[in-house]
């Protein structure tokens, strides 16, 4: 049932992405996929041991998730439709990385130090923090672009509102 749950909102938020994005991007029918998937994870997890899984598979696999994010960071833009299909890159990236990074292996250890251990903490406040920031800017800026600059600063003190 969760599976066709799962395909139903991933097709649905394809189609609605198309049609109206801001209400595919916002609206939970449309990114039910996304927190099933990390439901799919923590099953997963809960009822088989990571240890069972051959090690060189666990660093395959966290690597696969790191790259997957990574280029779902640097290569997606404005005019990437989001979320629909191209939301599967990065939330496939979220739960390898859930499902393989250890303690024992380089995404596990990187996770582990402890500047990310602290973004991790304040991680949801920094997302309640950003959006007004961002609305705000953007409203402001409606006779200039909010450049790049101006994003990292807002994203700074999202952090720093965050902590």
């Amino acid at each position: 049932m969760f599976a066709v749950l799962f395909l139903l909102s991933l097709v649905t938020s394809e189609w609605m992405v198309q049609r109206d994005a801001m209400s595919a991007f916002y609206l939970l029918p449309f990114r039910a996929w996304e927190l099933l998937a990390g439901s799919f994870a923590a099953y997963y997890l809960q009822n088989n041991q990571q240890s069972e899984l051959n090690p060189k598979m666990l660093q395959i696999g966290s690597l696969a998730g790191l790259l997957m994010i990574l280029v779902a960071m640097f290569f997606y833009d404005k005019d990437t439709l989001f979320p629909g299909l191209n939301a599967l890159l990065p939330v496939t990236g979220t739960a390898f990385i859930i499902l393989f990074a250890t303690p024992s292996n380089g995404v596990g250890k990187l996770l582990s130090i402890k500047p990310m251990v602290q973004v991790g903490l304040i991680s949801y406040s920094a997302y309640l923090w950003h959006n007004p920031l961002f609305a705000f800017a953007r409203i402001r800026s409606e006779s200039h672009i909010a450049g790049d600059a101006t994003m990292w600063a807002l994203s700074a003190l999202s952090l720093v509102l965050a902590y």
